[in-house]
């Protein structure tokens, strides 16, 4: 049963002081992320070099340890005190370390264990011969469900071919949910890679090659039973696409293993890591297409462009920060920006200015790039709001990262950026919060900080404004209305106890005293339409796109509606339902785009098209991209693009992706 309660009298004056939290070192390091083109040639097979590895492994108590170079053809040792013997299928067997013959041919090595229902993780080394363009699916590595079942229902570890992720690892979970969480660094056949993959219940995350940042990180549903005790290694449960190459060092956990343990048994075999070839780079080639109704073309994977407006593209890529002035045609400014793989956010002002921000501090340029200053967030008391120091410094969370990509707008004839953190995925816990600037981005103050949400604390530490009553996970969406003069935000996720994470909320500035109102207009569970993002206001109506999950049904669709009748589903118009969740979405000109959530819709890449305002709809699957899920919708730049992220899940950035109106 759905639950909707109306919060009308609660209201949250913004003036108040906030709490100031000490600071965070860890976006000081460059990055160290997933991505790099290096490769593992070889892997030390000499005594000392296994021994070493064997004791990193024992010391985190693996429920099983399969080293695989056991003598005995049909039998895999359980290297650990519990016993957990694997057995060999034809076509596999075990690996000479010092040898350089596969020992996967087709066939799997399988298991019985008692894991817990739904956290676990297991690690391993694996060689692939296969290219990547000569299978569906180039291997799969490893695999958790029933055997033969043609559902494929389970988790399932492998390496993209031309279905799709080519090259790329990912996370499937079988053909009845048919949901797939990619990775984005380009693997290398005939090169060793060590990978460790994590479930924590729905939450996944594969860490690749020592990095402490997932390679994978995100929400897949868990499908096998909770006795689900067989596994399977090399191949997938019901023999489709098995490895063919090399595989030792296989290690299940019934817990779920650190960052800081993969890296440690990474690092304890003692490879060493070289330039890859040439042709290993994970370049995309630009795609181009058109539908009935709007051209479309990926754009080139280096560098990242981030943000967009008029003229004038933001872009990243490693150490490099770089500013154009033909929409993304050429870079005349550039500046070195050691930390810049780390950028989550970045927004060009009406003057050229550019605010833009890694996880944790926000940097302003005000001379195309060619100096940037930090700047300190401010509540409105004046006192400097710093970001708290995490336990682990590769976690320190996503402070500014908004989910939706218009910041900007004019208000009483100045513009003013107004944009909420979108956290609490991926990368850590943060408080979560709605950030101000009226000036260009030379201050940037806190206009909502949500209260201390139990659920999302950083190993026990309690994170947001102690004083405010309403929790959420991260903000949807945040809109201004020029015809009330007030902006709405929208927040989610889940219910805490008796407590709501979906909210919709109003909040009223007041400039000459710089100060907020906040009021609640809605609270609700996450099966409604109010869990919900892509806040539009035309002709002052508000229009927004609802992802309520859940049972079903499905209370979702594209809404419209007078703000005042918000609170009453009788008067809202549902202008689409397009059957599945919508993530985001943006109005221009009259023209409605938005995105399909990948995970929970059948179409690879879902887009949403109506030119008329929502009289006339079409949907278009843009399959040659994937299964991703199209977020942060720019305004069209002055060629007349939309600028859209394509990720995979919902929140790990990948390909950038421009849409042209007809």
């Amino acid at each position: 049963m759905n639950t909707r309660t109306t919060i009308g009298g609660f209201c949250l004056a913004m003036a108040a002081t906030l709490p100031s939290l000490p600071s965070s070192a860890a976006d000081d390091k460059p990055d160290d992320g997933p991505g790099a083109v290096r490769v593992i040639k070889e892997k030390p097979a000499d005594a000392m070099s296994l021994q070493r590895l064997g004791k990193a492994v024992l010391a985190s108590k693996p429920l099983t340890y399969w080293r695989m170079h056991g003598k005995e053809e049909a039998v895999a040792i359980d290297a650990s005190p519990n016993g957990n013997n694997g057995t060999y299928e034809k076509g596999a067997s075990p690996y000479s370390p010092d040898g350089k013959a596969g020992n996967l041919n087709g066939g799997r090595m399988r298991a019985g264990l008692e894991l817990p229902a739904n956290t676990y993780s297991v690690e391993l080394w694996f060689w692939n011969e296969t290219p990547h363009h000569a299978r569906l699916v180039t291997g799969y590595m490893f695999s958790r469900g029933p055997d033969g079942d043609k559902s494929a229902v389970g988790d399932h570890l492998g390496i993209g071919g031309t279905h799709g992720a080519a090259g790329r690892l990912f996370l499937f979970n079988g053909n009845q949910r048919n949901q797939t969480i990619e990775g984005s660094t380009q693997l290398v056949p005939r090169t060793w890679n060590h990978v460790v993959m994590v479930r924590q219940k729905n939450e996944v995350a594969v860490y690749l090659n020592g990095h402490t940042e997932p390679e994978i990180q995100g929400r897949l549903a868990v499908t096998y039973k909770p006795d689900s005790a067989q596994i399977f290694v090399g191949g997938r449960s019901d023999n489709f696409a098995n490895l063919v190459g090399r595989m030792d060092e296989v290690a299940l956990y019934d817990r779920a293993l650190t960052p800081k343990e993969a890296k440690a048994h990474f690092d304890a075999a003692g490879v060493t890591q070289v330039e890859g070839p040439k042709q290993s780079a994970a370049v995309r080639v630009a795609k181009d297409g058109e539908t009935e109704h709007f051209w479309y073309r990926l754009a080139p994977v280096d560098p990242y462009i981030d943000s967009q407006r008029d003229n004038k593209a933001f872009a990243f890529r490693k150490g490099v920060i770089l500013l154009s002035e033909d929409n993304g045609k050429t870079w005349p400014h550039t500046k070195a920006f050691p930390n810049a793989k780390n950028i989550t956010f970045s927004c060009i002002m009406k003057n050229g200015n550019v605010l833009f921000a890694t996880r944790t501090k926000l940097y302003l340029s005000t001379d195309n790039l060619k100096t940037h200053k930090q700047i300190t967030v401010k509540d409105q008391k004046g006192r400097d709001y710093l970001p708290h120091t995490p336990r682990d410094p590769n976690q320190p969370g996503w402070y500014f990262h908004p989910l939706d990509g218009v910041h900007t707008w004019d208000v009483d004839g100045r513009e003013m950026l107004v944009w909420g953190n979108y956290c609490n995925v991926i990368g850590g816990s943060v408080p979560v919060n709605i950030y101000y600037s009226t000036d260009q981005g030379r201050t940037v103050k806190i206009a909502c900080s949500f209260g201390r949400n139990p659920r999302y604390t950083d190993g026990g530490t309690p994170l947001g404004d102690p004083d405010n009553p309403v929790i959420c996970r991260h903000i949807h969406s945040v809109a201004y209305n020029p015809k009330e003069n007030a902006f709405y935000a929208c927040t989610g996720d889940h219910d805490l106890n008796a407590k709501h994470e979906c909210h919709w909320l109003r909040g009223l500035y007041d400039r000459d005293k710089d100060t907020w109102i906040w009021k609640v207009l809605e609270s609700t569970d996450s099966n409604t339409r109010y869990k919900s993002g892509g806040i539009n206001f035309v002709d002052g109506n508000v229009y927004w796109a609802a992802d309520a999950n859940g049972r079903k049904p499905h209370d979702r669709g594209i809404f419209r509606c007078n703000p005042a009748d918000l609170a009453d589903p009788s008067k809202h118009t549902m202008l689409f339902d397009p059957k599945y969740p919508v993530a985001l979405m943006i109005i221009e000109d009259g023209v409605i785009l938005a995105g399909h959530i990948a995970l929970e819709s059948p179409f690879r890449t879902g887009i949403m098209f109506s030119p008329d305002m929502g009289k006339t709809w079409a949907q278009y699957d843009l399959k040659e991209f994937g299964k991703r899920t199209a977020v942060r919708f720019h305004r069209k730049n002055s060629d007349g693009w939309f600028r859209v992220d394509l990720r995979t899940g919902w929140v790990t950035p990948n390909e950038v992706l421009f849409i042209k109106p007809k």
